[in-house]
């Protein structure tokens, strides 16, 4: 092998660009809920809107809202890339968490959970309320949904392992432009 240290850098670039890939994004996951997770409300939500960035199968959705002294089960709706549920009129203001478990068309099974709070006026509002974690609280699993793994959104790739591949790219460009000058 060739002691060129050019050689060296561009195989040490290459090796960072390689090792900095993010994984591929082939299966669906959450891009966004209203209300967004850890959002503070001044009043309860009329709805619950998760959105996710593909298709899913309607049939395969549940979601459940996760309270201090359990879990109460909502009625999602689903058109296309959104499931949709009325939040329940009456509840107090305090903490809550809402689960969900749904199938993208493409078969993969994603659940996880949001949480928020709700701030009102008087004792309710003053009182410290912890919600129980939305992965702690059990949910209805329609038959279409059972199995599976969670999804989350996908890795990104830190800013510095960009720049220091960008870098070590230049250094190797530099040298390369020297080297070929001094033949």
């Amino acid at each position: 092998m060739t002691r060129n240290p050019i050689t060296w850098i561009l195989v040490c670039v290459a090796a960072v660009l390689l090792a900095s890939a993010g994984p591929a994004t082939a299966h669906s996951y959450l891009r966004s809920s209203t209300p967004a997770d850890g959002a503070v409300l001044t009043a309860p939500p009329r709805v619950v809107v998760l959105t996710f960035t593909d298709p899913l199968v309607p049939s395969s959705a549940a979601l459940t809202i996760a309270t201090t002294t359990g879990a109460e089960p909502l009625r999602p709706r689903v058109s296309g890339n959104r499931i949709t549920a009325d939040w329940p009129a009456g509840l107090p203001a305090g903490r809550y968490g809402v689960n969900y478990r749904a199938a993208s068309q493409d078969g993969h099974v994603m659940q996880g959970g949001i949480t928020f709070r709700i701030a009102g006026g008087g004792a309710a509002s003053q009182r410290s309320s912890p919600v129980a974690t939305p992965s702690a609280v059990p949910y209805a699993q329609p038959a279409e949904a059972a199995g599976g793994d969670t999804t989350t959104a996908p890795a990104t790739v830190p800013a510095w392992v960009w720049a220091l591949g960008g870098a070590l790219l230049v250094a190797a460009m530099a040298m390369a432009i020297v080297a070929r000058r001094r033949r």
